[in-house]
């Protein structure tokens, strides 16, 4: 409510789902900060999205939050500081550890089986937080300081696995993508967490599990094309 927007000197926004839900809801640090710009801004991630997030201009700060351990009783002790921005969908299970727990949200235009189908992860959300359905690009806030990688031909980089089984494409696909783009020229660079591309092409680079996030970034803004789940 405005009286407890008002009352509180802060917003927390609450997001610790997957990697890409933290860059798509990027707009979100933006939307307040220009609405409200004379509260501070915070944001609960687990460390991995921290690491994303964490060169935001927006965000005044961040609390950590450990995967294994429940996250009620830190939403709690946040929620007598601060007004929570809550962007998880409803119906959605956040799993940490061996504690999960399914998410009760009274925003119920959107579901887990419907918001793909009816828009853009960050509508979504921030229909889900109580604002604007927003429907900008977001921003990846990068660090000047971080060496990028340095491939002096065109290249592609790929992508192949998603956290969501059912959005891959298979290892043998993304082989003869490979191989195709190799034949037209191309550099082939693999990132994530696992190789699925099998190739001896002297053309061909593993780079999974090697680069850091601000390294990903670089390279995949001095590409010709990315490919992704």
């Amino acid at each position: 409510s405005l009286e407890l927007i008002l009352f509180f000197i802060s917003f927390t926004i609450f997001i610790p789902l997957g990697l890409g839900d933290a860059v798509a809801i990027e707009p979100i640090y933006r939307y307040l900060k220009i609405t409200h710009p004379d509260k501070k801004l915070y944001s609960i991630l687990y460390k991995n999205q921290a690491e994303i997030c964490k060169y935001n201009r927006n965000c005044d700060g961040y609390i950590i939050v450990d995967k294994n351990r429940d996250l009620r009783p830190v939403l709690r002790e946040v929620a007598t500081k601060s007004v929570i921005v809550n962007c998880v969908i409803n119906g959605i299970t956040i799993v940490c550890g061996k504690f999960s727990f399914l998410w009760h949200n009274s925003v119920t235009k959107y579901l887990p089986t419907t918001y793909f189908d009816k828009q853009n992860l960050l509508a979504a959300m921030s229909v889900v937080a109580g604002l604007p359905e927003l429907d900008v690009q977001p921003i990846f806030w990068s660090s000047d300081s971080e060496d990028s990688i340095h491939i002096s031909d065109k290249y592609v980089v790929i992508h192949c696995a998603s956290a969501d089984k059912k959005k891959n494409w298979g290892a043998k696909n993304y082989t003869e993508l490979a191989n195709h783009l190799i034949s037209k020229g191309y550099n082939v660079v693999e990132i994530g967490v696992e190789q699925y591309i099998s190739c001896d092409n002297e053309k061909y680079q593993n780079l999974t599990s090697k680069l850091s996030f601000q390294e990903i970034y670089k390279l995949i803004k001095g590409a010709s094309l990315f490919i992704g789940p």
